[in-house]
């Protein structure tokens, strides 16, 4: 009789992967998406890049600039405008205005009072597991305070573009809720955000250099990979070499 089940020493090395190496979750804006499909709690709308601008009322700050991209995908948009910042004023001011537009906007979502998919993922992993979002957005931070109040067996959580709810104390290397004191009393600093660009500098901002460092470690020997909402864009050629190179051990 044929026994396509697992014993003996297979089951006890699953049993002992599940149980002692990370599950690594890796966010992408879908997941933001569909953590709030009808908006945040006071209705506000969150968008994935397609669409981003118009969904975020952004439009204005174009409305100068003759785009030579059709696309309506913020990445792609943002590296144009990047590109023909070194030679075209109205280029640079745009895309300043852009990161600053993006980082108000973000500040004011807040998580709906009934549970979301932040919620349940949060309470799904343990302390051994990691999540590694890609998103500017609040809500998985928020998410995470809401849910300490039931358990402190969590999973970590590192951003790998920053986010306008982290901050980050150099005195101590540490990284928290932004405008919360470190324990050395200095306020948590808010982290830089990175935007999409061809070739990011993940290093020079420790606190994101931080948690590329954090997942790339995890990678190394997590059990499980799972990736929600996150399409793997052109301009992170990093992030798709990384999984790349992870995934040929599964």
């Amino acid at each position: 009789m044929n026994n396509d089940y697992p014993t003996g020493k297979d089951l006890y090395n699953i049993e002992y992967g599940i149980k002692t190496r990370p599950h690594v979750v890796l966010l992408g804006a879908g997941a933001s998406c569909a953590t709030i499909p009808n908006g945040d709690k006071n209705g506000k709308k969150i968008s994935a890049m397609s669409g981003f601008i118009d969904t975020l009322d952004l439009s204005d700050v174009l409305a100068d600039i003759s785009l030579k991209t059709s696309s309506d995908n913020l990445e792609e948009i943002y590296m144009e405008l990047d590109e023909r910042s070194i030679t075209e004023a109205d280029c640079m001011n745009a895309k300043t205005e852009l990161e600053n537009r993006i980082r108000e906007y973000m500040l004011e979502f807040k998580l709906p009072d009934t549970p979301t998919v932040y919620d349940f993922l949060l309470m799904s992993l343990t302390s051994k597991d990691i999540i590694a979002t890609f998103n500017w957005d609040p809500l998985l931070v928020q998410a995470r305070m809401r849910v300490s109040a039931y358990t402190d067996n969590l999973p970590q959580m590192v951003f790998l573009h920053g986010n306008v709810a982290v901050g980050y104390c150099e005195n101590d290397n540490v990284m928290g809720n932004a405008g919360y004191p470190c324990k050395c009393g200095e306020i948590l600093k808010p982290t830089q955000l990175l935007f999409p660009i061809k070739k990011k500098d993940y290093a020079s901002d420790t606190a994101i250099a931080k948690s590329w460092n954090a997942l790339s470690n995890a990678l190394e020997v997590a059990y499980m990979v799972t990736i929600f909402g996150y399409s793997a864009p052109r301009s992170d050629a990093e992030a798709i070499a990384m999984l790349k190179k992870s995934m040929g051990r599964f």
